[in-house]
């Protein structure tokens, strides 16, 4: 299922032309606020990230992590999140809200920990890194576990 379910977020993402011609361009937060986007609240995040697996594309090169890349992450309750990196190992960690960023434990990118302000921008939810305020991901919500991590 963890097959399927990547290629319906690639399909669901990129569906009707080339992957590279539909995939969303890497993006600035100041650009998203000129263009009139808000970042998502706190308790927006929450909704969205809580008891659901996020399936994070990498639209640019972060860190290690090529850009086409596609990690999930499972955000079991209010604390733990469940991510499977790059060689299917599950890593565990924390992660929480303080106001309008979602911050994580990191251990995939980098160690330490890491906070994103969240873009929803027509069918698009940017994540852009912070403080720097590059969104070079997107992500695509479904319902609980499907990875089974």
């Amino acid at each position: 299922m963890t097959r399927l379910v990547r290629l319906a977020f690639l399909g669901t993402l990129l569906a009707g032309a080339a992957a590279e011609a539909q995939t969303p361009p890497a993006r600035t937060e100041a650009d998203l606020i000129a263009a009139g986007q808000q970042a998502m609240t706190g308790p927006e995040i929450v909704a969205l990230l809580q008891g659901n697996t996020g399936y994070y594309l990498f639209i640019t090169k972060v860190g290690g992590v090529k850009g086409g890349t596609v990690t999930p992450a499972y955000y079991r309750d209010a604390r733990v999140r469940l991510l499977r990196d790059g060689r299917g190992k599950v890593v565990e960690g924390n992660w929480w809200v303080d106001g309008k960023l979602a911050c994580a434990e990191q251990q995939y990118v980098a160690q330490g920990h890491v906070c994103f302000t969240y873009y929803k921008v027509g069918p698009v939810t940017y994540v852009c890194y912070q403080p720097a305020g590059a969104c070079s991901m997107v992500v695509r919500m479904v319902p609980g576990n499907p990875e089974d991590m």
